[in-house]
């Protein structure tokens, strides 16, 4: 087997282990490889339905990996057209993540194989950066993150396109070609494209590979610093946290940043856009948070002797 595979990462996560495969060069090549190593995997093939040979190529899929003694299933998404006409792409992954965890949830299976490559890391990249994304967001995809309480593993993230193709050239295995990856209509696809162009710059996936995991150790410190910040400085009791105004303004206006991000997706399950929780910050470290002020189903109460209550919205009446 060519060295193409994270092994380390798969050491960590042993099987049995659940691929989601697209039919692509990338999750046809991730899913021979994957069976080289163990027979206890499960090659998922979501039906989007979103072109018309969708179903033709899912079972097509299906039979090739069916003929290599790869265990499959399918999992049709079933009202395709609520998906409606913006954001196309971005809903049909988030419909097709909740097909693949809630099979493995409802299969026992904990770890589930995505085909995410080098390639795709660096136009991830370029798509943060231009949505201005902090270190979290430039951080890119990890090899490892959590999804429905199932382990999303991506193995490949430092193999190239190419291998990918070369590989399953070099064994005559065949693969879809989905011709919306072709579609500029498409952000991805644009920047895909820009993509190209700068790794002929020295931006290449590989040294691309290096800078993310920088950043994502940066980011590993961080989160680290600000699970023992919310441990000292924090209260939770049911969906309210208590804590003290003062301890805001000697704080580092990013630990502040993901603090209040933090406590309020765990008060109100919800996560506030950037520049409302960058207000929120200025507001505490500045000392001008004199009255209640809400924040993504939370309000934040100043009260006294340098006091904060921090509740969700329906549960003021509780206070």
């Amino acid at each position: 087997m060519p060295n193409l595979l994270d092994i380390s990462l798969l050491e960590k996560f042993p099987p049995p282990y659940a691929v989601a495969v697209s039919g692509g060069a990338d999750s046809m090549a991730l899913c021979l490889m994957l069976r080289e190593i163990t027979p206890e995997l499960t090659a998922l093939i979501v039906d989007h339905g979103l072109r018309p040979e969708s179903t033709a190529e899912a079972q097509q899929v299906a039979q090739w990996l069916q003929a290599l003694n790869i265990k499959t299933e399918i999992l049709p998404i079933k009202n395709p057209k609520a998906i409606g006409s913006t954001a196309i792409q971005e809903k049909a992954r988030d419909l097709r993540y909740e097909l693949l965890t809630n099979w493995c949830n409802n299969n026992k299976i904990a770890n589930l194989l995505l085909a995410h490559h080098a390639d795709d890391q660096l136009e991830t990249l370029l798509m943060r950066l231009a949505r201005g994304s902090g270190i979290a967001g430039l951080a890119a995809m990890q090899e490892h993150s959590i999804r429905n309480n199932i382990n999303l593993l991506r193995p490949l993230l430092g193999t190239s396109k190419v291998e990918l193709v070369a590989y399953l050239n070099a064994r005559g295995q065949k693969w879809v070609e989905d011709p919306s990856n072709q579609n500029p209509a498409y952000t991805r696809v644009r920047f895909r494209k820009i993509a190209n162009e700068i790794s002929k710059e020295g931006l290449t996936p590989q040294r691309l590979e290096k800078v993310t995991q920088q950043l994502g150790s940066a980011e590993d410190f961080i989160e680290q610093e600000l699970a023992k910040w919310l441990n000292i400085n924090v209260e939770f009791e049911g969906n309210q946290a208590k804590t003290s105004l003062s301890i805001w303004q000697n704080t580092h206006p990013e630990l502040c940043w993901r603090a209040i991000r933090a406590i309020t997706s765990r008060i109100a399950q919800q996560t506030p856009r950037a520049e409302k929780i960058t207000s929120l910050t200025s507001a505490l470290q500045g000392k001008e948070l004199q009255k209640p002020r809400t924040l993504g189903g939370c309000i934040w109460t100043p009260k006294k002797d340098d006091k904060l209550l921090i509740s969700k919205e329906l549960e003021l009446i509780k206070i």
